[in-house]
């Protein structure tokens, strides 16, 4: 029997996760009472600034970081972008970038465009367990290496790098350090202090809206700006999007109220669950995001099921979001070394802050029927 609509559980939450009605509610109530442009010399104009001011206090905090540091942006592609090009535009005498094989496309389409300018681009195998070898890194690292960039938690694997040891080396030999913490930020413990020199990050993975993210910059570090403009201490034209920052700032309010110790406790369940319908849950024994589940079912066709499973309400994912409309090869799962024919039947399950173990038995109990 197919679920009602209303009845849908919702496990893609590396995609994207809801709206939080305490976010949506907060963006109503901007537009409607505070549409002042926050460059304007009176006071609607100050409250939209004042708006701006608090929400980059709190979403600083959260990575210890100071308000100045961030700069907002449209998101974490942007955001990933002003990164390596603001670098680049500035720094330009060094010409070479390390990043990992399984980064994601954001990072992999800016490095292509880079590499077209003249810059080497060192791409750094990583393990069966999706964790990059530190070693490799130290090896790798040049005098004429501009950056490293490094995904922290892994958007379709969920395993989580050590950047703090990866920071401080970058940082001992006088490298920059970008990271990508877009589905790690306000899920785990992260502190730009460790030696991150830039952070991306991105308000729709974690209960915000979409359109709306911010890069960390440290203090110091010169970026050539995407778009020129006033805003953003000249780091990032064109009138700020306050009801998305205000909107951001009631997601990472509401996130670090979030119990991912409990859902991390569920998780574990739920995968004991898929292993005994035959499932080889991926990476199992690295370091993951508390909600991140990839699972493959030999001899299965992992599209096809992700298609019976939304039949029934159930929504998940066979890989990113941002590859599954385009035919190509699967980097991530070929990078760590996965067997094609686990590669065909790979599932990825994201649970999200308010997941219930109700939600998830249901999920086993069609999953079990679909694969009989």
């Amino acid at each position: 029997m197919v679920l009602e609509r209303m009845k849908s559980i919702y496990l893609d939450n590396a995609a994207t996760t809801p709206v939080r009605k305490e976010v949506a509610n907060v963006m109503t109530d901007v537009m409607s009472k505070h549409f002042g442009n926050p460059s304007s010399p009176h006071a609607l104009g100050d409250e939209a600034l004042e708006l701006i001011t608090r929400a980059r206090k709190r979403i600083a905090s959260l990575m210890h970081a100071k308000p100045e540091e961030i700069v907002f942006t449209s998101g974490a592609t942007e955001a990933n972008a002003l990164a390596l090009f603001g670098l680049a535009g500035v720094y330009g005498t060094k010409k070479r970038i390390v990043i990992s094989a399984f980064e994601h496309s954001s990072i992999r389409e800016v490095c292509a465009m880079l590499q077209g300018g003249g810059y080497e681009i060192v791409e750094l195998p990583v393990t069966q367990e999706g964790l990059l070898d530190i070693k490799a890194l130290e090896q790798a690292l040049t005098p004429s290496t501009l950056a490293v960039s490094l995904i922290h938690g892994h958007n379709e694997l969920g395993t989580i790098q050590d950047i703090k040891a990866i920071a401080s080396l970058c940082k001992q030999k006088n490298i920059f350090f970008h990271t990508d913490a877009v589905q790690s930020y306000g899920k785990v413990p992260i502190d730009v202090r460790w030696g991150i020199a830039l952070l991306s990050v991105s308000a729709h993975k974690l209960g915000g809206p979409k359109g709306i993210g911010c890069l960390y910059v440290r203090e110091g570090i010169h970026l050539k700006p995407l778009l020129p403009g006033s805003q953003e201490r000249g780091r990032r034209g064109g009138t700020e999007n306050v009801p998305g920052i205000v909107g951001f700032e009631k997601a990472v309010a509401l996130a670090q109220k979030n119990d991912w110790g409990t859902i991390e406790k569920l998780r574990t369940w739920f995968e004991k669950e898929l292993e005994g319908l035959g499932g080889v849950i991926t990476c199992k024994q690295s370091p993951r995001l508390p909600g991140h589940v990839h699972v493959s079912f030999p001899e299965q066709d992992a599209e096809q099921l992700v298609i019976a499973l939304s039949e029934q309400g159930i929504y998940c994912s066979a890989r990113s979001a941002c590859l599954t409309k385009q035919h190509t090869e699967h980097k991530v799962l070929d990078a760590i070394g996965m067997p094609q024919k686990l590669q065909k039947g790979s599932v990825r399950f994201v649970l999200g802050a308010e997941t219930s173990k109700k939600e998830l038995k249901v999920v086993v109990s069609v999953l079990t029927r679909l694969l009989s």
